[in-house]
């Protein structure tokens, strides 16, 4: 299970808010590791570190393919192709 604290800590980065928009207005498609690159105007190695801030939090899936790496929302905690990108994570709240 990802921390809290992880989760805080991706989010907390404008490139990387900037990532999870473009994938929000993906839906439900996957978009490839240099498309964001392209599209976001940085380094490929510069998105690569970004979207595994992202996969460690758990806010992005990742996919293989050959040589390519796609990448979407995790459904779990994002609802894609809505017109704003809205965010649900579970906070245990502790006793005490």
């Amino acid at each position: 299970m990802v921390s809290t604290e992880a989760t805080f800590q991706a989010l907390a980065n404008q490139t990387r808010l900037e990532i999870l928009k473009l994938l929000g207005r993906a839906g439900e498609s996957s978009v490839y590791s240099s498309i964001i690159a392209l599209t976001l105007g940085i380094r490929p190695s510069v998105a690569s570190h970004h979207l595994v801030k992202l996969t460690e939090a758990g806010l992005v899936l990742r996919k293989k393919s050959g040589n390519h790496i796609f990448y979407t929302l995790n459904p779990r905690y994002f609802y894609p192709g809505e017109k704003d990108l809205r965010f649900e994570l579970e906070i245990p709240l502790k006793e005490g």
